[in-house]
């Protein structure tokens, strides 16, 4: 009798296994974790939405990028950092992508525990329709969506800002694009033309909100590319590479 009740259980325990998805395989971050990562300024941690562009605009975590989880593979994300992504607490997506990156080569990827709920009830700051809302808000700060960027551009009269360093800026940029790192934006602001408008991106949304930030508070009218040059980059949007002519 024992033989046979040993025999049932561990038949059971290896349907168990078989039945339970994959999602255990994946490393998870927690919500304060990651947010002690974010707030060190890490620009080791890339924080990817994988849900749709409308549920992203609605809400997501500050400096997330927005990747729709069907297309992860090809959303030209760095594989010198570490890929945090996240969707809703009981959404699977997140999984669901962090699997088709290590399929692409992706050797650093988690998922965030409990995904943007968890990160709410934790407290954590969030952005509602690209505006930025820390604790001490931006008086004049915004987001621009790629295609809206592109047709400013055609029209002239604003600054774009590159805040990443001089040779990733070399090797492609936006049209125009002013190079800035953020290391030196503070020093750097007395060049730019009273009165403009400006829109700022980087590789690492993190390092734009923060400038954004910084030029708000100098009274600049500022906005930040949303989702980066990742998303500019995806749009097949045109590029400049080399020195500034």
């Amino acid at each position: 009798m024992h033989s046979r009740m040993m025999a049932v259980a561990v038949l059971f325990a290896g349907a168990y296994a078989t039945a339970m998805p994959c999602r255990a395989e994946i490393t998870q971050i927690t919500a304060a974790d990651l947010d002690a990562a974010v707030s060190a300024g890490a620009d080791s941690v890339a924080v990817v939405d994988v849900r749709g562009a409308k549920d992203f605009a609605g809400k997501h975590i500050v400096g997330a990028v927005n990747a729709p989880y069907h297309a992860i593979a090809g959303a030209g994300l760095p594989k010198d950092r570490t890929i945090v992504l996240y969707c809703g607490e009981k959404c699977p997506l997140s999984h669901l992508a962090a699997k088709d990156l290590e399929k692409a080569g992706y050797t650093n990827v988690k998922v965030l525990a409990g995904g943007l709920d968890e990160w709410e009830r934790g407290g954590f700051a969030v952005e509602a329709g690209g505006l930025v809302r820390p604790a001490k808000r931006a008086a004049k700060s915004g987001s621009v969506t790629a295609s809206a960027l592109k047709k400013k551009l055609s029209v002239g009269g604003i600054v774009v800002i590159d805040t990443r360093p001089e040779q990733e800026f070399l090797a492609g940029r936006v049209p125009g694009a002013r190079n800035m790192p953020l290391e030196k934006l503070k020093d750097s602001m007395g060049k730019l033309p009273a009165g403009s408008e400006l829109v700022v991106y980087d590789r690492n949304n993190a390092r734009a909100v923060r400038a954004v930030r910084l030029l708000a508070e100098e009274g600049f009218a500022v906005s930040e590319l949303s989702g980066g040059l990742q998303v500019w980059t995806a749009g097949k949007y045109p590029l400049e590479t080399g020195a500034v002519k």
